[in-house]
């Protein structure tokens, strides 16, 4: 009992170390009844966290005032591009101005998704976050040929998690159809368990099971052209700062499937 009560502090600390999350300010660890021989450690490990913290929120504040840098010149550029005449030598500049706008949205998204704050008892309801996006992102995706596919589910779907984030992975996961799976029909289901599922209409994914596909800037072989590999990223980051994961397969009858899965309120 002697034992088990000295331990106690040590005990908390490692629970204390479980709750750090990727991308997310940690507090620093503190308990009255510390044992001086690990008083040290503790110290010198909430230096660490302390440092690590300040170069977390320096780098936050650098990806976003990037973004914002680059979003304003591309943002000029497309508006006088739009305001000239209609002239046949203009449409390969603008096919090519169009992923470089994607791409510093993309960027935008991915500052975003690093400044997620997801308290503890934060929960929200899938389904009308899902319905806004897909209202939001339905001409976008009929421009493109798609046409997109809403089953809300019948009841609440209530998980813990940031609307915000929920709508940028969200966002991500439709867009990454649209260009993916070309013209066809886009199936946005939520439920009936904690979770969005996105299914395209193209091919399917090569590997299922290669996690490669959630890395920044990785891009398929057969690809389409113009993408920065940054969508999947970001929302396998939205994922982990929830504490959820994103699953990825093939559906039987065609397509692939996406899958960002979340956790019940506490």
């Amino acid at each position: 009992m002697i034992i088990r009560r000295d331990l106690g502090p040590v005990r908390d600390a490692a629970t204390w170390a479980r709750q750090i999350r990727p991308g997310q300010s940690s507090d620093p660890f503190w308990h009255k009844d510390l044992p001086a021989e690990i008083e040290d450690l503790t110290e010198a490990v909430n230096s660490a966290i302390a440092r690590l913290n300040n170069e977390l929120e320096n780098e936050k504040r650098r990806a976003a005032e990037a973004a914002h840098a680059l979003r304003t010149p591309v943002a000029v550029l497309v508006a006088r591009l739009d305001s000239l005449k209609d002239d046949p030598a203009l449409v390969p500049f603008r096919a090519d101005i169009k992923p470089l706008s994607r791409t510093v949205t993309q960027f935008l998204l991915s500052s975003g998704a690093d400044r997620l704050d997801i308290s503890d008892d934060t929960q929200v309801d899938l389904n009308p976050i899902a319905e806004e996006a897909v209202a939001r992102l339905t001409p976008f995706a009929m421009l493109n040929g798609a046409e997109i596919i809403f089953e809300p589910n019948p009841t609440p779907c209530r998980v813990h998690g940031s609307a915000e984030g929920i709508d940028l992975a969200q966002t991500n996961l439709i867009e990454n159809a649209v260009f993916h799976g070309g013209p066809g029909p886009i199936e946005i289901k939520v439920g009936p368990d904690l979770e969005l599922s996105v299914r395209d209409s193209g091919p399917g994914l090569e590997n299922p099971l290669n996690t490669e596909m959630f890395d920044p800037f990785w891009r398929g072989a057969g690809a389409p052209k113009g993408g920065a590999g940054l969508g999947l990223a970001i929302v396998s980051r939205i994922q982990r700062a929830h504490g959820g994961r994103v699953e990825a397969s093939n559906h039987p009858d065609g397509g692939a499937v996406f899958r960002p899965i979340y956790k019940a309120p506490d």
